[in-house]
């Protein structure tokens, strides 16, 4: 199998089908005669000894998995992680990250300072109950089962929480990043 597809559900069909070349083939996550997700339409296209690239960055452990013993139970096929992420390497014309400055949300915007924010965060961090197993017949957590901290991905939740600003998104005061609290 040398082809390439995009998964997308029905908020993007009609820009997909607009926007992709005849490399590509879309499938319609979710609609009545497509596969739910890209997890079961690729459990249907399974045969033996695929090599499957994925990039190990867009895919969470549990879910990698989950599918990996899922195509085994089928085929000895396996995903394969290559070192790069197979788009960077043919994408010529990326643009490149932006280098546009942060800069501070004054307090009169704001209402409330990022130091304070982020206090109540901590907060309900050390409030958070712990992660005991449900199979467990220990009442009192271990230190691997007490909540340490917090990663944020989204771009908003951390311009509101640190009360920066930036403009590595057009037309959103917003910036790449992520933070662990």
């Amino acid at each position: 199998m040398n082809s390439a597809y995009l998964f997308t559900d029905a908020r993007y069909w009609t820009q997909a089908q607009e926007q992709l070349d005849g490399n590509w083939t879309l499938i319609k996550a979710g609609s009545v005669d497509g596969p739910k997700d890209w997890i079961e339409w690729l459990i249907g296209q399974v045969r033996e000894n695929l090599r499957i690239g994925v990039d190990a960055r867009m895919l969470a452990y549990e879910k990698a998995t989950l599918v990996c013993n899922e195509i085994q139970r089928f085929s000895n096929s396996r995903f394969v992680y290559p070192p790069q992420n197979l788009v960077d390497l043919i994408w010529k014309d990326k643009p490149p990250k932006s280098k546009a400055p942060i800069f501070i949300q004054p307090i009169e915007f704001s209402g409330v300072s990022a130091a304070t924010k982020l206090n109540k965060l901590r907060e309900w961090i050390r409030k958070y109950p712990p992660s005991i197993p449900s199979y467990s017949k220990r009442d009192t957590p271990n230190s691997k089962e007490v909540q340490e901290g917090t990663l944020i991905t989204s771009l908003a939740c951390i311009a509101y929480l640190l009360n920066l600003r930036g403009s590595d998104v057009p037309h959103n005061p917003l910036f790449h990043a992520y933070l662990y609290v």
